[in-house]
């Protein structure tokens, strides 16, 4: 999730420091662009461990300055 709260998307796979993740069908495109995730028809998009603030019982929370 962002660091406002937002889901951006669901881990499908997690590879060394690499997340796969599916993201949510409504997710804002401003969000996509950030993440590099802006390419059509991708169904699975790598997440960066460098893109990740903090990971807990809640989720991974994404840096805020994305």
């Amino acid at each position: 999730m962002t660091a406002d709260g937002t889901m951006v998307g669901r881990v499908q796979q997690i590879d060394d420091d690499v997340a796969h993740v599916t993201p949510e069908q409504d997710l804002d495109g401003s969000i996509r662009q950030k993440l590099g995730w802006a390419s059509e028809g991708e169904e699975v998009y790598e997440l960066p461990h460098s893109s990740v603030d903090s990971i807990d019982d809640r989720g991974i929370h994404l840096k805020e300055n994305l």
